[in-house]
């Protein structure tokens, strides 16, 4: 029997702290689920958004119900209280000082990390619960022809999650945390990954805490070392980081 495997695309259409318009990122996000289509054209996707609800216009509307046609489903969680706590700490940090990089990106972290438990938790209890296998790929990024959407089924097989090649931590006051992995692109097992998830949560809220510096990317890395992790030298991505508007690829 195949196993089910399911895309999970997350992102905010409107952010805080973005160099793109509402209407840049929603283009963008188009496209990133038109490169899904392309590149696995028989995978369901899910697109879980944990945006701000200002400055919905009509034109901006169109095209957020462009993305509801083009997915299997569209969850909005920019309503649930969690999320806006976040999104709140997320704004009034970047209010305080513009060069507050490092919490702003924890608490970005953290919103990423509502967006798999909000998905998880809908996948459990919807028409997606017969899926064992999850594809996560930030919003506003493209798979590129370097993408194998056959390796990661295959890797999956005997790994429990596949994701990028970990590289060395650029944050030098991680003692316990070496290295990191990218990511706007990895895939797993479902359960596993809500295990994961579970402790990448755990991390962030503690350094959050302690005015820790650090990000899902870190966090990630100490949280896979528990699992067999299959990494790949090119995953096949490409896109532009919101708060730099600048060129990224993997």
């Amino acid at each position: 029997m195949k196993t089910k495997h399911l895309f999970l695309v997350t992102g905010a259409i409107q952010s805080s702290n973005s160099k793109y318009s509402i209407s840049e990122r929603t283009s963008q996000t188009i496209s990133t689920l038109k490169s899904v289509k392309r590149a696995a054209p028989k995978v369901p996707i899910l697109y879980v958004d944990a945006g701000l609800r200002k400055e919905r216009n009509l034109t901006n509307l169109i095209k957020i119900l462009r993305i509801r046609i083009i997915v299997g489903r569209y969850l909005d969680i920019s309503s649930d209280p969690e999320v806006k706590v976040w999104q709140d700490a997320t704004r009034f940090s970047q209010e305080l000082s513009n060069d507050n990089v490092g919490m702003i990106g924890l608490y970005k972290s953290y919103l990423e990390v509502l967006c798999y438990e909000r998905a998880i938790a809908y996948i459990q209890k919807s028409r997606f619960k017969k899926f064992r296998k999850i594809t996560k790929l930030s919003g506003r990024y493209e798979l590129n022809s370097n993408y194998s959407h056959a390796l990661h089924v295959e890797k999956l097989e005997t790994s429990d999650f596949v994701t990028s090649i970990a590289q060395k931590s650029y944050l030098k006051h991680l003692d316990e945390i070496t290295n990191y992995y990218q990511t706007v692109l990895w895939s797993g097992d479902l359960k596993k990954f809500e295990e994961v998830i579970r402790e990448i949560k755990k991390i962030l809220i503690t350094a959050a805490e302690a005015k820790i510096v650090i990000d899902l990317e870190h966090a990630m890395y100490s949280s896979l070392q528990a699992y067999k992790v299959f990494e790949i030298k090119t995953l096949g991505v490409s896109g532009s980081p919101s708060m730099t508007a600048g060129k990224f690829e993997c």
